[in-house]
């Protein structure tokens, strides 16, 4: 008995709260009435048309009479209550769809109306649309605040929870109304608008449709699918979106090869096309000069066909590659997916497919293919740190070959895997003995002698099946320029100031067909550049380079910098974490940590000492991916050490504020997407 009569007090204030509210918000509709201008030609009492005046007194009437129940309610309690009984007996579904269908209409009229005052050029329509305008309005927030106040307070949380989604819609529902306005104005009102008058709003309003169209459905799938018990497959609707992103994408990048990218002499696509033409023409045998590697032709020249002129060529190339873009995106997800949840590893792909690869597809190079195998990798080469198997080293070292016959770049990383596993074991070695010397358990010495065997023997694996898989190539180097990982841009072109000189001693000394035939003091090289350069020269190239590469970093393909954003996530939780955990989090994935750093700071220098040779970003983007997956796994692994980042649903579910991050992202993401289609694709040229 105690509860139902808190409840029913409860009920009569969220009722007086509603009746107070709408009082007010009438007083104040009937004061916008009585401001606008008067019509003094056409006036009656006080100035104003007969019209104004039936609105101004209805407006007052209703007031008056929302405001006379107010009272009553405070001074009547029983009154109270009886008001309550009443609405619970008049609570069901066809009255509350009544007036939610009634609040749609008035929120969809009054909110065109409001728009189409505000870009209407007939004085006698602007008179109208300024006085409904205010009493639309003011029905729309009566239908909502009744929806709200009465119904909220008399029914389960669940359906509560349902209208919230309903209310969230409705205010989705705004921006796309301009949208549809834009379309639909000159049918509509043919004798007042005019669309292109329009059409620097609707650029604008687009992007946010975009914007909060995302949030909503992320808070719908996400945040409250418990509440509402929606059974679809989080995977079904990935699906659903991937395709309509890559619809746009394709249609995008398609554009940008035929308007932007209409010359193969530029960012070496025509010697990828000589590359790819040569190797259908020869079986594949023809592997190159050692500069562009094989992998990527090969794949061109699967479908090349010799009735093909170079310009048919070109362009079915660069259709090849904005299609392989899509296959290597979708196989990127499917990897992310088994590290991360299926909504982190969807924002991870886009803001990849969005901040990289459609500037790079459509273009006839390689770039696109070796940021994929580098990153998988650089993926496997951290798993063998980690949890290293036979079948894992196997896998590795094919990648690995797989990789180095896409780009030589590669190698570097392989360094400093290898350096790295070696000084994780043996650090384990000497932690082992100290260990075992105290147990002095001979079966202890024995599994651990049998586990470092296996793990050395894994990494061995990596090593032997990478030289296998490469015999051939490596051979046929040798046999042509005396070197087994011969590539003139590793080998000569890195020690030259300049291109042109480059280029000028390549023509004389035939670095790309041979050996070149040369004193020892006169071959390029790290000793006869020491030999030749001040320290001053090197320091000066070598700085320069770097401030290259970090304005690179700073300034992405996108409009937006997702890896600083995550960077600042990261630090923000680190903090929240702990220096103890933090410790032992470091401990546990030091030799990842290692390996990272070693990548990152290791071809930040290698890049920026190539740079005079060879400037733009396609370099320093090839740690895009890397960096990109490993924010996310580690904002990942913080997040769910800290308790405080746990935001409750209900008994059963949670989410993490990181998850609101990654929403916030996701819906920028769209924006972006729409900015860079529209806009950056078309105008810009990315090809090197």
């Amino acid at each position: 008995m105690t509860n139902a009569n808190s409840t029913c007090l409860d009920n009569i204030k969220k009722t007086q709260t509603f009746l107070a509210l709408s009082s007010f918000e009438g007083i104040v509709t009937l004061i916008i009435l009585a401001a606008i201008p008067r019509e003094l030609s056409a006036g009656h009492l006080f100035g104003y048309s007969l019209s104004r005046l039936a609105m101004m007194t209805g407006m007052f009437l209703i007031s008056v009479v929302l405001f006379g129940i107010l009272i009553w309610l405070r001074h009547r309690p029983d009154f109270g209550g009886k008001l309550v009984e009443r609405l619970e007996q008049a609570s069901n579904r066809v009255l509350w769809f009544f007036v939610v269908l009634l609040s749609l209409g008035f929120l969809i009229i009054s909110f065109l109306l409001l728009q189409w005052l505000f870009i209407a050029t007939d004085e006698y329509l602007r008179a109208y649309l300024q006085r409904l305008t205010p009493v639309l309005v003011y029905a729309e927030l009566l239908c909502i605040q009744l929806l709200i106040f009465a119904r909220g307070q008399l029914i389960s949380q669940k359906t509560v929870w349902r209208f919230r989604v309903f209310v969230l819609g409705i205010l989705t529902l705004l921006p796309w109304l301009l949208v549809l306005e834009y379309f639909v104005v000159d049918s509509a009102f043919p004798a007042y608008y005019v669309a292109e008058r329009y059409l620097s709003e609707f650029r604008i309003v687009l992007p946010l449709a975009l914007f909060v169209t995302a949030l909503y459905a992320q808070i719908l799938v996400f945040v409250l699918r418990q509440y509402l018990n929606i059974k679809v497959s989080l995977g079904w609707v990935a699906a659903l979106l991937f395709i309509i992103v890559g619809y746009y994408y394709y249609n995008a990048s398609m554009h940008h090869a035929e308007m932007v990218n209409d010359n193969p002499e530029h960012s070496d696509q025509s010697a990828y096309m000589e590359f790819a033409r040569m190797a259908h023409e020869t079986n594949f045998s023809y592997t190159g000069v050692r500069n562009q590697m094989p992998l990527y032709p090969y794949v061109q020249a699967l479908f090349y066909r010799p009735e093909l002129g170079d310009a048919a060529f070109f362009e079915q190339g660069k259709q090849t590659n904005i299609i392989l873009s899509l296959v290597l995106l979708s196989g990127l997800f499917v990897v992310f997916r088994q590290y991360l949840s299926i909504h982190r590893a969807t924002v991870l792909t886009l803001i990849i497919a969005v901040g990289l690869f459609i500037f790079k597809s459509a273009y006839f190079t390689s770039e696109l293919l070796y940021y994929t195998l580098s990153f998988i990798g650089f993926l496997m080469m951290g798993l063998m740190l980690l949890t290293p198997s036979l079948l894992l080293g196997v896998a590795t070292g094919v990648i690995l070959a797989l990789t180095y016959l896409t780009k030589a770049s590669i190698l570097p990383a392989l360094a400093a895997f290898a350096f790295t596993f070696l000084v994780k074991e043996v650090v384990v070695f000497f932690r082992s003995k100290r260990v075992t010397v105290k147990q002095a358990d001979v079966t202890v010495k024995q599994a651990e002698k049998k586990e470092r065997i296996q793990r050395l023997a894994s990494f061995s694996l990596v090593l032997i099946v990478f030289l296998i898989v490469l015999f051939p190539y490596l051979r046929e180097s040798k046999q042509k320029y005396d070197h087994y990982f011969y590539n003139v841009n590793s080998t000569f072109y890195i020690w030259y100031d300049t291109w042109t000189e480059a280029v000028q001693d390549t023509a004389q000394y035939g670095y790309r067909q041979h050996w070149p035939n040369l004193p020892p003091e006169e071959i390029p090289s790290w000793r006869n550049y020491l030999r030749a350069h001040s320290f001053v020269e090197i320091k000066t190239r070598l700085l320069t380079g770097l401030e290259k590469q970090i304005i690179y970093l700073g300034k992405p393909y996108s409009a937006v910098n997702y890896i600083l954003i995550y960077n600042l996530v990261m630090l923000l939780l680190v903090p929240w974490v702990g220096l103890k955990q933090l410790g032992e989090m470091i401990k546990r994935y030091f030799p990842l940590l290692l390996f990272f750093l070693l990548n990152f700071f290791g071809y930040l220098v290698l890049f920026a000492w190539y740079f005079p040779l060879a400037g733009g970003p396609r370099f320093i983007y090839g740690l895009f991916l890397p960096v990109a997956f490993f924010l996310f796994v580690v904002t990942d692994k913080l997040s769910k050490h800290i308790d405080s980042t746990k935001i409750k649903i209900n008994e059963n579910g949670h989410f993490y504020l990181l998850n609101l991050v990654d929403a916030v992202v996701f819906a920028t993401l769209l924006i972006d997407f729409y900015y860079v289609i529209t806009t950056k694709l078309p105008g810009g040229y990315f090809g090197s």
